[in-house]
């Protein structure tokens, strides 16, 4: 009876096994972020700078920039997330800081809370990062230049002969003005 029950447990542990291989646990979200971290710090303090993340925001011109938002815009998307991470604000990403920020993550991409981490909550959880990534960039983006209507064509320059009727009615306007003014004086 009791093998029987061993070769059950040890068929249910292979079953399982083979339907996480797939699959990625905490741990190994863990170990992926501090390695990507670890890519970044350029010095081998173990620890991640300011201007060693903004590495991530890619390069500044050349061919590989080509068809990417401007630098600076990257570049301040790259320090809105570096301050997401640096919950001390020391202005330093350490080992701590990094695991944290990956369990929370992991735990936000966990969509059915089974611990492990799918093909599928992977996608999506990427789906929602370029969503956020593009709302950012609406928002910091400078706005583009309104289209302007068309000008209307200038009028004609008018006429010496209509400039004198104007003139001349000003200025029997301004000797109307000046005799009922003395008229209500009186």
């Amino acid at each position: 009876m009791q093998r029987s029950l061993q070769r059950d447990a040890a068929a249910r542990q292979e079953a399982e096994a083979r339907r996480r291989q797939n699959m990625m646990a905490i741990n190994d979200f863990i170990d992926m972020q501090l390695r990507s971290a670890d890519q970044l710090d350029k010095n081998g303090d173990g620890k991640v700078s300011q201007q060693e993340y903004i590495a991530l925001a890619g390069p500044a011109d050349g061919p590989q920039a080509q068809g990417l938002p401007p630098f600076e815009l990257r570049k301040k998307i790259s320090l809105i997330k570096f301050g997401e991470i640096d919950t001390n604000k020391d202005g330093i990403l350490d080992r701590v800081e990094i695991t944290a920020h990956a369990v929370n993550q992991f735990m936000q991409m966990d969509l059915n809370k089974d611990h492990y981490l799918n093909e599928e909550e992977f996608k999506k959880a990427q789906d929602a990062e370029q969503q956020k990534l593009r709302a950012l960039v609406q928002t910091m983006a400078p706005a583009p230049a309104p289209a302007q209507p068309p000008r209307p064509a200038p009028a004609p320059a008018p006429s010496q002969s209509s400039s004198k009727s104007d003139d001349d009615k000003s200025k029997s306007s301004g000797k109307s003005d000046e005799k009922s003014k003395t008229d209500g004086k009186q």
